[in-house]
């Protein structure tokens, strides 16, 4: 078996079209989706609750904080690692999240293939980290 399909993420997305494509993929690649959060709020009890082995984290999240916030207070909590996904990766938001430690960077959009490639990379390969794709 594919040491990466019985891994769960749990898909922290506001947008309700790409938690569908998100989930979507992750499952026909024969992951386990935890849950899903379009909050920062509902992403840190979700992580706490169901303790994933990764975080697909969108950084603009609706309410209050975002998905660094949500991270950093995940890995905080649970030490449960984020991959981040954005339109746009800047210096300034790469820095602010690395105290979460993050697993890497997504840039969205991503297809199922870069994100299937980004997770075996994380998983898989055993490099806990995963270069900016």
């Amino acid at each position: 078996m594919h040491a990466s399909r019985s891994r769960r993420i749990l898909v922290i997305e506001d947008e309700l079209l790409l938690v569908l494509v998100a989930t979507n993929s992750l499952m026909d690649a024969g992951f386990v989706v935890a849950g899903t959060a379009a909050t920062a709020g509902q992403a840190v009890a979700l992580a706490v609750d169901t303790h994933p082995d990764l975080v697909l984290m969108d950084i603009r999240l609706r309410g209050r904080g975002d998905g660094i916030d949500a991270a950093l207070e995940i890995r905080r909590r649970a030490n449960i690692p984020s991959l981040f996904t954005s339109g746009t990766i800047d210096s300034k938001a790469v820095e602010r999240a690395r105290p979460a430690n993050p697993a890497g960077w997504l840039r969205k959009p991503y297809s199922r293939d870069k994100l299937v490639a980004a997770l075996a990379q994380f998983f898989d390969k055993g490099t806990r980290k995963i270069a900016c794709a």
